[in-house]
């Protein structure tokens, strides 16, 4: 009986997997532009505007991004946000990524912005939801690059 068992959990297993793994690309991410988005007396916010394009035939939900944010060597920011995008099949989507710091933590003269991290996205079928869920299987695709800092 225990013999069944493992056997019926390892067919269930390799069918549940199976079917989650449908030949998906990694999308991928390009640093376009940064902007000032805010300055006070107390800091300063950002907006990074990241092109993510999606190389496959469906959509592709982004999850979460995993990022960090720095002026020349001054790492000013770590964060994790939602893109709040669904990437188009074959298609191009254009998203923001903020970031914030107090003024005192904020190069002065900061010229050029780099990000580094790692976006989370769903693959698609039936299972993929659930074990993205429960943390089993969460892939994601880098984010990289350095752009001029747009007063």
């Amino acid at each position: 009986m225990p013999k069944l068992i493992i056997t019926c959990a390892t067919v269930l297993i390799t069918f549940l997997l199976g079917a989650c793994a449908r030949s998906t690309q990694p999308p991928r991410f390009e640093l376009i532009s940064a902007r000032t988005a805010e300055r006070t007396s107390e800091g300063v916010s950002v907006e990074l505007v990241i092109l993510g394009e999606n190389p496959n035939g469906h959509d592709i939900e982004l999850r979460e991004a995993r990022y960090r944010v720095s002026a020349g060597n001054n790492r000013f920011f770590e964060g994790v946000r939602s893109p709040e995008v669904t990437l188009p099949r074959y298609g191009r989507v254009e998203m923001i990524l903020p970031a914030a710091a107090p003024l005192e933590r904020f190069p002065a003269n900061a010229q050029s912005l780099t990000i580094e991290g790692r976006i989370e996205y769903l693959e698609p079928g039936p299972f993929a939801e659930v074990l993205y869920d429960a943390r089993l299987r969460r892939p994601a695709a880098p984010v990289r690059g350095t752009t001029k800092l747009t007063p």
